[in-house]
């Protein structure tokens, strides 16, 4: 081959020339334009060649090659990265139609569906249609143009994208999507093309409430869409700039595109696929097996720690837990929160209050929830947060009258399934303010469940929902926590107390039956807990009394309950000696204490 003919020596000649020009042009400046000229000359007697701008682009790109001419492809490798890429392209449409198919089928399942590459799922709460065949969507009227698949009956859909479809208020609030199937002709031009798919949802429903928000938008969203690894782009009827803005950080850790809201980018848009709708399972809900990947709740609770930089995955100890309590300003009001608090702090709890006001921002929230060990509230929103609590962390939720049904299904049972303890603490009828407003007899209070029935649903709602208060029994409160305590490991500790309150007492009644039976019971469950948690020191009672019961049961059996009980004896006698009778009496009606025997007569006058 001629030299001038080779593109490798055309590249390096013309590149040589050029770095050497440049070099004279620089070092020496009186003689630069002389010898440009010269230089020029020589190399049009290499190559005769136009100078029109476009040209000197061509040759700048060709400047590059050669100076980097260790870089420069072998035209047989050329081929084979250009087979590389058609074949990842292929595999990216593979991919897509295997997606895309797991998605409305579900498992493993196949059927005629898998060759028409467009299905549709339709089921109780929700309607999603599929395509991993190029579509054009016209966002003016949200008419989604779907091509005509052989062995399929041409039809058109109209879909509400939006889940919870059984309820007419959501079809009233969510803009209809259509979808025609079938060969459009001519079919609308495309103003923007799009190189990813695309997930077409409604931001309207029941937006704006951080239940609704989770369970049947940003879950579904993550269930439909995650497995797609952020190369797709999400279309969004009813859009909702707050909702957007506030959880801005969930959208772009699912998509790496921006969101397309339809009002502001009128147009025809054209996708290599879409889904128009959500899959929706349950409350606050993922069914590992009914997706791609199998993603569960604890995937998604990773996927919040992502967002949100959250650092704890699992509880640890802490020398002081966090209680977090969610105090509401209107419905299912804790009356006496602040008695609940002060007990909270005698079980050695770092006791942080919610108001609503706090968790407006979701991210900063996130991190407080994130840090704590036991998250306390009544029924209601507030209680979504508990998926920012660590794996083994304690809910505990406060159920009012007829509210057990909703309480275990939008919380109770989600709970567990992101790998939570839950405890709930169900009231009494003494504890509703219902009673001061129908009466002790009523069947408000008596029958609730014959409300809803004879009433309807939405009359048994206002009530139970929106007038119900609670005025918490604080000494059968406390068990709850005690539980809560002894979930998060955090019960031998609390023992170290143990003893201090009898020695007070023991000063004035050295010999009382009744200090020699709490004094049992306390030093038992002393050697209880250290049982259970054996690397805490050992006690040293400076109470006489104590320190020989302590003796005689260091040769008995002993167990965690005995922990439990001795804690209770401990904390329920207060450091006052005309408060020791009513305290004795508390701890002889507590179901995880023994009885004791009363103290009759005269003795107990001197109490």
């Amino acid at each position: 081959m001629n030299k001038i003919d080779n593109p490798t020596y055309f590249t390096l000649t013309l590149s040589t020339s050029m770095v050497v020009h440049a070099c004279i042009y620089y070092a020496n400046p009186m003689s630069r334009l002389s010898d440009h000229w010269k230089m020029v000359e020589k190399s049009r007697r290499i190559l005769v060649l136009g100078t029109s701008p476009f040209f000197f682009l061509f040759l700048l790109s060709l400047l590059y090659l050669g100076e980097f001419g260790s870089q420069v492809v072998p035209s047989n490798q050329a081929k084979k990265q250009r087979t590389n890429w058609g074949r990842s392209r292929i595999e990216d449409q593979e991919n897509l139609h295997f997606l895309m198919k797991k998605l409305v089928q579900g498992g493993n399942q196949t059927d005629q569906r898998e060759a028409t590459r467009f299905a549709c799922h339709s089921d109780l709460h929700t309607n999603v249609c599929a395509s991993n065949r190029p579509v054009r969507i016209d966002t003016l009227t949200m008419k989604v143009y779907a091509p005509f698949s052989q062995g399929m009956p041409q039809a058109n859909r109209i879909i509400h994208p939006y889940p919870k479809k059984e309820e007419k208020w959501v079809k009233r609030s969510v803009s209809p999507v259509q979808i025609l199937q079938g060969n459009i002709s001519p079919p609308p031009s495309c103003h923007y093309t799009h190189n990813v798919p695309a997930i077409v949802f409604s931001s309207g429903g029941y937006s704006g409430n951080v239940f609704h928000d989770f369970s049947e938008l940003i879950i579904p969203l993550f269930l439909t869409s995650r497995h797609f690894q952020s190369r797709l782009q999400f279309i969004v009827t009813d859009f909702k700039p707050i909702f957007f803005d506030k959880y801005r950080n969930i959208f772009s850790h699912l998509s790496s595109y921006a969101v397309i809201n339809p009002a502001a980018s009128v147009g025809v848009h054209c996708f290599p696929g879409v889904v128009v709708g959500l899959h929706y399972h349950d409350h606050l809900a993922i069914n590992t097996t009914a997706i791609p990947r199998g993603y569960s709740m604890l995937d998604f609770k990773q996927f919040l720690r992502e967002s949100y930089n959250l650092k704890i995955r699992d509880l640890s100890p802490a020398e002081k837990p966090v209680l977090i309590l969610i105090s509401r300003p209107k419905s299912r009001m804790f009356l006496n929160e602040d008695q609940m608090v002060t007990m909270m702090k005698e079980l050695d709890f770092k006791v942080v209050i919610v108001t609503p006001d706090m968790m407006a921002n979701i991210g900063k929230f996130a991190k407080i929830v994130n840090s704590c060990s036991v998250l306390v509230a009544a029924h209601g929103a507030g209680l979504t947060n508990i998926i920012f609590l660590p794996q083994e962390a304690v809910m505990v939720q406060v159920v009012g009258l007829d509210l057990e049904w909703a309480s275990t299904h939008y919380y109770g049972k989600p709970a567990t399934e992101m790998g939570l303890n839950y405890l709930e603490y169900k009231i009494e009828a003494e504890e509703s303010s219902l009673i001061s407003l129908y009466g002790r007899d009523n069947p408000i209070i008596t029958d609730p469940a014959s409300i809803g029935a004879s009433r309807g649903m939405l009359v048994g709602r206002a009530i139970y929902l929106g007038e119900q208060n609670f005025n918490i029994n604080v000494s059968r409160f406390r068990n709850t926590l005690v539980k809560a305590l002894e979930l998060i490991g955090h019960l031998a500790p609390l023992v170290l107390r143990v003893g201090i309150h009898l020695e007070i007492y023991s000063l004035f009644f050295t010999d009382h039956p009744i200090i020699t039976d709490l004094a049992s019971i306390e030093a038992k469950g002393y050697r209880g807990c250290r049982a259970v948690n054996t690397s805490r020191p050992q006690k040293d009672f400076s109470n006489e009394i104590a320190n020989q019961q302590y003796e005689v049961i260091q040769q008995e059996e002993v167990s965690q309950e005995d922990c439990k009980r001795g804690l209770i004896a401990s904390e329920h006698v207060h450091m006052t000696v005309s408060n020791f009778y009513i305290d004795y009496l508390l701890i002889k009606s507590s179901s995880i204490v023994p009885d004791i025997d009363p103290v009759a007569g005269s003795d107990a006058a001197e109490l």
